[in-house]
This record gives structure tokens, sequence and C-alpha cells, in this order.
């Protein structure tokens, strides 16, 4: 039977971990005999029927994440049009925390509620021998508006390692990020303990109230063996946990400690919570390979944050944990939320305030959004501050709203001086790079002069590629970052790399746009165009991966501005439209020319070293196969004797129970001898008388 799996991706804050979970999911259908095509959508897909149209499949079900209801029901509706008399399914988070909504919108015929692994399995194995679907834990059946089977929750996987390994084909790759960016995402654990009032989690996990703990982890063993199964697979330079809370107790983290220990990892990176990690912990996460942590601080206001997260987290607790994190070389990013109810300027330029002064590496902001059946999101909708943004404003993705007291205008303002404050905070961090770089733009990004309209988006962030830490510059159009004035002298070059991810390349193929990116220099009144390059329409190509540019510059006389400039035939298409830039840098021609001369010269120097450690390698290996070889002769030899020995062991035990038997006939016959003896010495007498 073929099932089809489709995952809207409107780029929630769970994406990375629902990916994954979707993976496991196709797996576990692959291993149990199932034909499956997985179907990876943005809300541009409901534009095209061909991304939507997967023959042949009698089952198609629906991924819902906590923000993707809209575009989910639009494109399950335009499946549904071209294939009427297949099932359909509804499956994940918000099917879980709002079933009615789901199926009373008519377009899914079942739905699972909870834990969906074991119940589609279940679900599925009966679709493929039955007409009829019994009455199955977790699943419901939508019959009619008045009529819905319900069914109760089965209990919980009580073991998370008997879940299987992800498919890695969907799981490595983030259409968000260029193709080869190397990252090894992982889980370890589910659920949260806290009850934060924004958050799906707890109405989520509520379900299961009274019957047992939601939170569980894999085995350290179980982990550390699936890490150390991916690393040597394929070439990772990043290791993700996706994980809500990465499990903090330290008798766990000392198992993994005690199965990574003397192992070379790629450094990986995970969410916590701070309140449940003191030192400890973060010498054993040290221990482990941790390079970077995330955190929730939400706001710079303790008393807002007390009462959005149902968590005594103070500004102290917090400063103390970065300080902590860095005595122990852990990085730290911080997670903001900007437009949350009742949030006022005063409130917002506290968190400001306060970022300034913590100790962070890089610094995200996220727009509130409220998740149905949420505290604060049943408070938001009906609080009337603002147009109720509902799961619509995704569908097209950047209609927003505020719900606090500052307009939406105002919180552009502020979600931009705090990505300012990212950039400075990116390129403080990074590392200090050899005497290539004449000017490194990106630490010249703080004075650089930006143009941004309704839609345009700076981010800078730290991206770990194959050669290690870098800065990238994110450009969501549209954008003009003018550079400060410089004198350029002959022989000056601009080297950056552009990268165009999948979504983007998917995004403007729908939607028929066109995006242009143009590298401008300007001397007084006179501007210079050095690259020009536009990507759009259908089957968009090229820059799935990073792709180096070196362009020359003319020289100068006085001081001119180097620009770059972004922009997009559309203004609605929001972040699914970005282009990646990687450590652009102004560099002089000669010393670029020494510099590959010498790469060049390094590589062929490590080529060298490498062939002959492979060389040795395959010696070792060959006298370790003679050497198994040998041991598997002599274990057979010894198998051998002591199979002989055992028999001759028999032989001796039969042998003296033999002469036991022949000494107990000896001792009969002796005495019977020496009756008969006596009977003729009797007789003898007698006749003598």
């Amino acid at each position: 039977m073929k099932i089809a799996l489709f995952y809207c991706d409107v780029g929630a804050p769970s994406r990375a971990l629902r990916l994954a979970e979707l993976a496991m999911l196709n797996q576990l259908l692959i291993d149990a005999g199932f034909e499956v095509d997985v179907v990876l959508l943005g809300w541009f897909d409901a534009l095209e029927d061909s991304a939507l149209q997967v023959p042949n499949a009698q089952l198609y079900a629906f991924f819902l994440d906590e923000w993707n209801w809209a575009a989910t029901a639009t494109c399950a509706q335009r499946v549904q049009s071209h294939y009427p008399q297949s099932t359909f399914l509804a499956f994940g988070i918000y099917a879980s925390i709002a079933p009615e909504n789901v199926l009373r919108s008519g377009r899914f015929h079942f739905l699972i509620a909870g834990e969906w692994e074991t119940a589609f399995l279940e679900f599925a194995n009966a679709l493929k021998k039955e007409r009829v679907i019994p009455p199955l834990r977790n699943v419901w059946e939508f019959r009619s508006a008045t009529d819905i089977r319900r069914t109760p929750l089965r209990p919980l996987i009580e073991s998370l390692d008997t879940l299987p390994t992800w498919n890695r084909s969907l799981a490595k790759c983030d259409w968000e990020l260029p193709q080869d960016d190397g990252t090894l995402y992982l889980w370890a654990s589910r659920g949260c303990p806290f009850e934060c009032s924004y958050c799906y989690l707890p109405v989520y996990q509520r379900a299961y109230a009274g019957k047992e703990s939601f939170r569980r982890q894999r085995s350290p063993a179980h982990v550390a063996g699936e890490l150390l199964s991916e690393t040597k697979r394929a070439n990772y330079s990043h290791i993700v946990f996706v994980d809500e809370i990465f499990p903090p107790q330290k008798e766990w983290l000392r198992g993994l400690v005690k199965h990574l220990r003397g192992i070379s990892l790629p450094p990986w990176e995970a969410t916590i919570a701070v309140e449940e990690v003191n030192e400890e912990c973060l010498s054993l996460l040290r221990e482990a390979g941790c390079k970077k942590l995330h955190v929730g601080i939400e706001t710079g206001n303790e008393v807002f944050r007390r009462r959005l997260g149902n968590r005594n987290l103070s500004n102290a607790a917090l400063s103390q944990f970065c300080q902590l994190a860095h005595e122990h070389d852990i990085a730290v990013s911080a997670h903001v939320m900007i437009g949350l109810p009742r949030e006022t300027e005063s409130v917002f330029h506290e968190t400001l305030s306060f970022l300034r002064e913590l100790e962070v590496d890089e610094i995200y902001s996220h727009r509130y959004f409220p998740i149905e059946k949420t505290p604060l999101g049943e408070y938001a909708r009906p609080a009337g501050m603002s147009k109720a943004r509902t799961c619509e404003a995704l569908f097209p993705p950047l209609t927003v709203a505020s719900y606090g007291e500052v307009p939406v205008e105002m919180l552009t303002q502020f979600e931009r001086q705090v990505e300012f404050l990212n950039i400075e905070r990116v390129c403080r961090a990074l590392p200090e790079r050899d005497g290539l770089s004449a000017i490194d733009l990106i630490k010249n990004l703080a004075a650089a002069k930006l143009a941004m309209e309704r839609g345009g988006c700076l981010v800078v962030r730290m991206h770990y590629g194959v050669e290690g830490i870098q800065a990238v510059v994110i450009l969501q159009p549209p954008l003009a970052i003018a550079f400060p004035r410089m004198t350029l002298s002959r022989g000056t070059m601009l080297r950056l790399s552009l990268a165009l991810p999948e979504k983007t390349r998917r995004c403007l193929a729908a939607t028929k746009a066109t995006l242009f990116f143009r590298v401008l220099l300007r001397d007084g009144n006179h501007e210079h165009s050095l690259f020009e390059k536009s990507f759009g329409g259908h089957g968009v190509v090229g820059l799935s991966d990073w792709q180096e540019l070196i362009l020359p510059l003319p020289p100068q006389t006085e001081a001119g501005e180097l620009i770059i400039v972004t922009h997009c035939s559309r203004d609605d298409l929001g972040r699914d439209v970005r282009l990646w830039i990687a450590e652009p840098a102004l560099i002089q021609e000669a010393t670029f020319i020494l510099a590959r001369d010498k790469e060049q010269r390094l590589r062929e120097d490590l080529s060298g070293q490498l062939r002959a450690v492979q060389a040795q390698l395959q010696k070792t290996q060959e006298e370790l196969a003679r050497a198994l070889e040998r041991e598997r002769q002599l274990a057979e030899e010894c198998e051998k004797k002591t199979k002989r020995l055992s028999e001759v062991h028999i032989q001796m035990l039969e042998l003296e129970k033999r002469c036991e038997e022949l000494e107990q006939a000896l001792l009969d016959f002796t005495c019977r001898k020496s009756l008969w003896q006596r009977f003729l010495d009797r007789v003898n007498f007698r006749k003598r008388r």
C-alpha cells in the first residue's frame, strides 16, 4: 500500500523537530513494508497543482504543527479534489490540541490525537486489510458534522529506544539552508517540565495528565550509538539536538559522557532550561562535546516573564548562567519574543537594555503567534487589541499583527534593533582569521547604512561549515547595504560566497517571482555595476550549494561606497525568499594569489598525509583481519580440543564406572568362592566322620 505524507512548512518554531518526527514516521512505515512518499510543502505550493499530485496513494496523511493549519487545510482540499476516493488523515500537534476544528473542516476522514507513531502504524495496517476501519485508540473518525467517533488515548511509548532511526534522506536536509550545510539533526527526549502560557506543549501533555509522565529520554547508550554511527557514515560539520528541552539529569549526562569519552565529534548544540542546569551539568555537557546552548529569555522584564512562562527565572540567574557557560567554553544563544499581549514599549526597552548587559553570543527574535487552546492564545484572540491573527496570517505569510500596546511598525523597528545588537555580538564572537582579508565586511556591518522597505530584513548568524565557524549574512528583500566609504587601491577584489536555499527556489518557481541581486560601487555621482544576477520563473536553478564570487574592483582616487542590493518582484513573500552570503571581504589580488598557492600546497601536503594515513590504515586493517582470522582458527582448534577433552572425560567416567562394576563382581565372586569352600570343607568333614 502506498502512503503520501504531507508537511506544510510555514516556519514554525518547532519545524526542525517536526521534520525529524516526520522522518522517523517515514522510516517506521518503510520498515513495516509500506511504500511512502514524503512531500515537503510551503504555503506557495497551494498555488500549483504539480507539487500536490502524488498518484496511486491509498492514504494521504497531513502533518500539523502548531502554525500550519490554514496552509495545510488549503493544500488538503486541493489534493482531495484530485483523489476524492482516497482516505485522508490528519495527525500532529494541532490535530491533538484542536481535533474538533480539524475534523469539522471536512478536509479529513480520520484524525490521530496524541502520540501518533503506534496509532498511525496500526491505522495503516487496518486500512490495508479492511474496508471499514474498526475503533482504534487515538484514532477519531469523521462521519458527519454532528457525528464524530472518538476513542481514548493509548499509553505513551514507554521506551523511546524502540523507535526507529530517522530516514536521513529527509531529516538531514533543511530546505531553509544551503544544501551542503552538513548539519546532523538528532533527538534525545520528549516533553518539557514547564507550563508556559504561550506554548502548545502544556496543552498537548495535559491529555495524558494523571496517566504517566510525558517527559521521557532515550538511553544515553542509544543516543551515543546513533551519533557515532552517523558521524562515521557521513562527514558532518555540525550537530543539532532538536529536543524541546535537552535532558538535564546528571546521571543521564554522565552516561552520555561515558559513551562519548575519547571520541572526536563535530560541535553540537541543544536547547536547555536555565533552571535545570548548574555548573556540574555544564561541565558534563562540555565534556560530551557541546559548543552552544539555546536559552529562552522571552523578555527582559522579570514580572512579565514570570507571567508568560510560569517560571521563576530572574535576570540575575540568566546572567550567572551565561558567565558559567562561557567559563566552560560553551556559547549561549538567547531567544526573545516580540509582540506579546500586554507588551508595552517600556517592556521592550527593558528587554533591549537587558540584552545589552547579558553576555550572550547570538540573539534570536521571534514574533509572537497565538496558538489555539493555549492560555495566552485564547486571551489574545478575542482581546480586540488588533485584528485577530489566526493561522490564516501565514497565508500569505507576511500578514502580521501586534497583540501588545505597540504598533506593528514599531515592532519592526524593535526587531531591527535586536538584530543590530545580534550583529555586534556575532562579530565579537567570530574567531580571528589570517591576514588574507584587507577589510572584513561583516565586521563593518554595524557601521553600514541599511535601507529596508516593508518585508526587508538582514540577519547575521554563526554558521558551522566544513572549514569551521563562520558568519553568514541572510538577505531578505527588499534590502540595500551601503558599507562605509573606503579608498580602493589597485588589485582590490571583493570575495564572497552565495547560496540560494531550496525553499527560496521553490517559492520563486511557484509564485513566478524574480529575485534580483546586485553589487555596486558608488564613486561620487557615478555607479559602477560589479555583478548582477536574477533568479526566478519556473525551474529556478543554480546556487543550491555555496558558490564563490571573486569581483575585481576599479581603483579610486576618492573614497567610494560598496553597495549590495537585493529586491524581489513581489513584496509579500517574506522569509520564504532569502539569499545567503558567506564571509564577504575585500582582499588584495597578490595576497589572494599567494594564499591560493599556499592553500594548494597545503592541500597537496594534506592529500599526501591522507594517502599515507589511508595506506597505514589499510595495512593495519589487513593485519587486523589476519589476526582475527588467526583468532578464529585458534578458537575453532580450542573448541575442537575442548570437545575432545569432554569426550575423553566421558570415556574416563564410563571406564571408572566399569571398574567399579568389575570390582563389585570380583567381590561378589570372592564371597561366593569363600562360601563354596566352607561348604566343601563341611562336606569333607562329615565324610571323614
